[in-house]
């Protein structure tokens, strides 16, 4: 074969690489255009003479392709041939494909948008970019976080955030090293991104640490202690960083070593056990660092370890003789929460003598460690004499937080408690009442001697008491059957807050007295301190047959609360519902019915009597009575299926609780009506009451399977959940459930999954 042949050949095998190769753009037009930054090739099927492979070479020089200069070969000479093939050959060696520019002038655009003076743009822009391919990261990141450091608008900013949150670990080189460059509060949020980037992120953060920008070096010190999880390597890199050149650096290391190890103490004891004690170490060590900052960093990090840094009180306490360092030890002290005499020593020296930030840091550490401060009892009884009233207030105050410690500081306690201020006796109050058992002596000598108004004083402090106060039930007695209402308040207060120990003191004044307004307040007190007692059910029954009708009403309220034990009260409830009453009494009657519950069951055929001839006035009151009988109530339930279809929706939650006290009658009802149900709470409601019946109820499987074609999720959650629930028994249902393993909602598809598998068998 000569050299024309060959030549022909190539040119045919040219030809056919362009169609395949462009094969698009052919099939317009009967044109075929190949771009090479500013050159294209175009066949002209105009032309009578039968092209080579280059037929008409435009040179373009501007976007709009406009023809500046051609070049024919129009011959089928071989030499022409051969020129073409070359000039192919050329063109094709840097030929790039059209994906490649499109993506190019895509990318322009977007960075020109990036900037566009719309937000909602912008944001677009950065969120279209994130979607391009990932080896523009180093380009691309660069410039969005450049915008969001621009960015004011809220809108904008979280729209930035969220294209931050879709780059993951990928982005958080770029995060570290906007630190080094950047000021501003938006920089938080870069720190939010590597945390949500989770243990990914590890490996980016610690190359970051061999930054040689300082500023890089502390942002990622400070990020180690974001990272979830644990490894030595972090712990291994914040070391190095306690030795790192710039302060800086130094106390955010120290910062995560706390961190770090609080974490370990909250969630791993055998992982804490043996790197506790290390990082206790390297961060006492960290104590001689020259830099005041630095020192500040480390005794918070130690403050945050607690008391597992107690190996580092030694030299916590040599600290404090540093009057800018004495705060931040004190506050690492408090937390570590470990007094020594020493300290107490320092306290006591530096209530007199130091600075107010330092002075309100020690008041804190007494205020947080107090029962562990008894040395400072004499201290602050000897304040509470001062004329300054002040200094009396704070002595008054410290003393409340020592709580039995400040014991022999009671008899001047006792003495200042009828001070003109009220605030400083209420400090007083509150110190003698923290002091406990051993007051009761001197609170019953002053009630002995005292008058009105140091016995209202001493019944605050019984407030404050506790259970100690059941040995004062004599004085509290007498508090009770006083003729002044205040007296009588205080006295009730601190008896609703004894609790049953009360009960005999409550019931003997009851019976006692003779003011009808006092009665009603102890039969109100009666109901909340004799739950489950026949003695106070007893107690509230005599007062049934009183004449003074809002004693009646304060009788069946406390019934109500005492509960099933005032099951004996039935009798005399049924006397009272057959003779005619008022309609708040009716209603009364109703609440009490409910408190005792099943042991009312006698008065069912009354209760359902009463539910076909009452109005609105009443009824919720009466259905919740007929919920509570259960069972024994279920002759009522043909008129509560008719109530469930014509009733208000205020009254549909108690027909539905109701019915779902009567057992598996209901359950038929209750299936019917999910269906039915005017409103998405009705039906929710109407599916949650079912859970009762499962597994037993299997006839209410085809409502539940109905009910997950509800509009609302929150109706197909609890079907799906009962559905579970029954477990094989409702395979007929996994046609319905399939579609949900589809679903957005995460719960729906965890419980569709979760279906599933129970179901397969």
């Amino acid at each position: 074969m000569n050299a024309g042949g060959i030549f022909v050949l190539l040119d045919k095998f040219i030809r056919v690489y362009l169609w395949k190769i462009h094969k698009e753009s052919y099939k317009s037009n009967n044109k075929a255009i190949l771009f090479r930054e500013k050159i294209c090739y175009k066949r002209d099927s105009s032309s009578k003479t039968r092209p080579s492979s280059v037929y008409i070479l435009h040179l373009h020089c501007s976007r709009t392709y406009k023809t500046t200069k051609k070049v024919h070969v129009m011959t089928k000479n071989k030499w022409s041939i051969a020129v073409s093939i070359c000039l192919t050959l050329f063109t094709l060696s840097g030929c790039v494909p059209k994906e490649v520019i499109e993506r190019r002038a895509k990318l322009k655009r977007l960075q020109v948008q990036l900037r566009a003076p719309n937000w909602k743009q912008r944001v677009s822009a950065s969120r279209e970019l994130q979607k391009m391919d990932a080896s523009l990261d180093k380009k691309i990141i660069p410039q969005i976080i450049d915008q969001y450091m621009r960015e004011r608008g809220r809108g904008a900013l979280r729209g930035f955030q969220y294209t931050f949150q879709r780059y993951g670990a990928r982005a958080v080189p770029y995060y570290l090293n906007a630190f080094a460059k950047y000021k501003g509060w938006q920089l938080r949020t870069f720190y939010r991104m590597i945390y949500k980037a989770g243990p990914e992120a590890e490996p980016h953060v610690l190359q970051a640490c061999k930054s040689k920008q300082v500023r890089e070096r502390r942002a990622c010190f400070y990020a180690i202690s974001l990272l979830r999880g644990f490894s030595t390597a972090r712990l291994n890199t914040l070391y190095k960083g306690l030795k790192d050149k710039g302060p800086g650096a130094r106390r955010l290391s120290a910062q995560a070593l706390g961190h770090i190890a609080r974490s370990l103490i909250k969630k791993d004891e055998t992982l804490a056990e043996k790197h506790v004690p290390e990082i206790v170490l390297a961060l006492g060590n960290s104590l001689s660092d020259p830099n005041e900052r630095v020192q500040k960093g480390v005794l918070r990090a130690l403050g945050e370890i607690g008391p597992r840094a107690d190996k580092a009180l030694p030299k916590l306490e040599k600290l404090l003789t540093n009057q800018k360092l004495a705060g931040a030890a004190i506050y690492a002290i408090r937390k570590i929460g470990i007094v020594t005499p020493t300290i107490q020593t320092f306290l006591l020296k530096c209530l007199e003598t130091c600075k107010r930030g330092t002075r309100s840091a020690a008041l804190g550490m007494i205020r947080a460690l107090g029962p562990q401060l008894k040395g400072l009892v004499p201290y602050f009884r000897k304040r509470l004499g001062f004329a300054d009233s002040g200094a009396r207030m704070d002595a008054a105050m410290m003393l409340s937080y020592m709580g039995p410690a400040a014991t022999p500081a009671l008899p001047d306690l006792i003495r200042v408690l009828s001070d003109k201020s009220r605030y400083f006796r209420r400090y007083v109050i509150k110190a003698i009442g923290r002091i406990g058992k051993a007051a009761l002596p001197f609170i019953k000598k002053k009630w002995a001697k005292g008058n009105q108004t140091d016995r209202l004083q001493l019944l605050q402090v019984m407030e404050n008491m506790g259970p100690e106060v059941a040995e004062l039930t004599k004085e509290l007695e007498e508090a009770l059957m006083s003729s002044h209402r205040r007296t009588r308040s205080k006295a009730m207060r601190v008896l609703a807050k004894m609790g049953p120990p009360a009960l005999p003191v409550v019931t003997r004044v009851l019976r006692q007295s003779t003011d009808k307004k006092t009665q009603r307040q102890l039969l109100y007190l009666l109901g909340n301190v004799g739950k489950d007692s026949t003695l106070a059910a007893t107690t509230a029954i005599s007062f049934l047959n009183s004449d003074v009708s809002y004693l009646k009403y304060s009788a069946l309220r406390a019934i109500a609360k005492i509960g099933p034990k005032a099951s004996i009260a039935v009798p005399k409830l049924q006397t009272m519902m057959l003779a005619p009453q008022k309609a708040r009494l009716t209603r009364y009657l109703y609440e009490a019915i409910a408190g005792i519950g099943k042991g009312a069951a006698p008065l069912a055929p009354l209760l359902i009597q009463k539910l076909n001839q009452s109005g609105r006035r009443n009824r919720r009151q009466l259905l919740k009575a007929i919920g509570s009988l259960g069972e024994a109530a279920s002759g009522a339930l043909p008129n509560l299926t008719q109530m469930l279809q014509s009733s208000r929706p205020r009254y549909v939650r108690e027909i539905i609780k109701a019915l779902g006290n009567m057992g598996l009658p209901a359950a038929s009802v209750l299936a019917e009506y999910i269906e039915k149900a005017k409103g998405r709470y009705e039906s929710l409601f109407a599916v949650k009451t079912l859970r009762k019946f499962v597994p037993d109820a299997v006839q209410i499987i085809p409502a539940l399977t109905k009910a997950l074609s509800n509009s609302y999720y929150q109706v197909q959650e609890a079907a799906l959940a009962l559905l579970v629930q029954f477990g094989i028994k409702a395979k007929g249902a996994l046609p319905k459930i399939k579609p949900f393993l589809k679903s957005r909602n995460p719960k729906l598809r965890k419980l569709a999954n979760k279906a599933v598998e129970i179901m397969k068998d």
